[in-house]
């Protein structure tokens, strides 16, 4: 395969192959950001990410009770009151750390939540 270097000697495939790269990462970042946690704990509740409206927190309190969490990950919606599900929650909150760690352990929380079969999808 020839490759044609451009002005400043660099092969366009490996511009292409970077440019891809860029495009995927700026993909991959957007679908993070989107991300929403809400943990409702008792009186307490966490929001982190876009979370939800008042009105539709207390829809989710009506049909969960007072402790649940609350999911939008990679445009999938989940809940969960699983009893350890909500007790790694509570820790993850708890932890001193940045809302990007929070956010980042309450993601691996759910996906172990959701391979485990306690995290539900809503529709």
């Amino acid at each position: 395969m020839k490759s044609a270097l451009t002005c400043r000697g660099v092969q366009r495939p490996i511009l292409t192959v970077a440019r891809c790269v860029f495009v995927l990462m700026l993909i991959a970042a957007n679908v993070a950001a989107s991300d929403s946690y809400v943990f409702r704990d008792g009186d307490v509740t966490y929001m982190l990410g876009q979370g939800m409206s008042s009105g539709a927190l207390k829809q989710m309190q009506t049909r969960f009770g007072h402790e649940f969490l609350w999911v939008r990950r990679n445009g999938r919606t989940f809940v969960t009151y699983d009893g350890t599900v909500l007790d790694l929650a509570r820790a993850a909150v708890q932890r001193k750390g940045g809302r990007s760690e929070q956010e980042r352990r309450l993601a691996a929380i759910t996906d172990g939540a959701i391979r485990r079969g306690v995290a539900r999808r809503l529709h």
